[in-house]
């Protein structure tokens, strides 16, 4: 028997979990959050359920993997954390916003927990922020806001604000030689590209407007849809320890003398750190 698997927009107010028969005498719990439009093929013999998640492809019943209730014991280590900038699938689009909590106890049933609670912002298709849960931990469902590829550029569009003042300076111009973050690392650690910017202002094929394209010393292509220094900056500015979260804005780091200095990646501006100045000084 199939059943189709249908993800509308359930926010946290809401109730996230519903309740579908997996086979004779059990009961899966499954996510009705927002639309995959696939299909949840279930087999009902012997009690012994299998069938294919719409996200993951990987099959239930015995010796299967579960994302539902229960999944956090499963899958204890969570990829971001909480202040980390994502981009969340709604189904026919993705929404940028800020993860305000992780591993949360689902309001409506105290035994369950959801990864991520998420802030979304304002975006040409989500006209009003949300406060949303994330059912998986996992790319298909939300994934890190990073500079998206050409093959990827739809992101860049969807998670471009829904006003950009025109008058507003960007940072670098064109030919400027920029670093910009890209996807992470197999272990979660932020990776990051030098280049320059190919272009300013550039307009998608869809019609969004984006700050930067970027030409990557490799001769790839990516976008930036925030002027932001979590996503570009000056290549001498790239972190100089890995991180799995959002770039801070300040940042402990050795200055060519040796000095430890605490910089701030908006002002561009850094201080020595006070204990080893007056170390210095004695």
């Amino acid at each position: 028997m199939w059943q189709q698997q249908t993800w509308g927009q359930t926010w946290w107010s809401q109730k996230p979990w519903t309740e579908q028969a997996w086979g004779t005498g059990e009961r899966q719990q499954s996510w009705s959050g927002s639309s995959w439009g696939q299909q949840q093929q279930t087999k009902g013999k012997g009690g012994k359920g299998k069938g294919k998640h719409p996200a993951k492809n990987e099959r239930y019943g015995e010796g299967g993997k579960s994302y539902g209730k229960g999944w956090n014991r499963q899958k204890p280590d969570l990829r971001f954390a909480a202040g980390d900038r994502v981009l969340c699938n709604m189904g026919d689009f993705w929404v940028p916003g800020k993860i305000l909590d992780c591993n949360v106890t689902n309001p409506e049933d105290p035994t369950d927990k959801v990864p991520y609670v998420v802030k979304t912002d304002i975006t040409q298709n989500a006209k009003e922020s949300r406060t949303i849960s994330v059912p998986y931990d996992d790319d298909k469902v939300c994934r890190r806001e990073v500079c998206f590829g050409q093959v990827e550029w739809k992101l860049s569009s969807d998670a471009s604000p829904l006003r950009r003042s025109q008058d507003s300076k960007l940072r670098f111009e064109k030919g400027c030689r920029v670093a910009f973050r890209v996807r992470d690392s197999a272990q979660g650690f932020d990776q990051w590209q030098t280049g320059v910017v190919e272009a300013t202002c550039f307009q998608l094929q869809d019609g969004v407007s984006l700050p930067y394209m970027l030409r990557a010393e490799s001769g790839l292509f990516f976008f930036a849809h925030l002027d932001d220094h979590t996503l570009v900056r000056l290549p001498a500015n790239v972190p100089q320890k890995r991180c799995k979260g959002i770039a801070k804005r300040l940042e402990a780091r050795t200055r060519v003398d040796g000095q430890q200095e605490k910089f701030d990646h908006v002002t561009l501006r850094g201080r020595i750190i006070q204990e080893q100045a007056e170390e210095l000084s004695d």
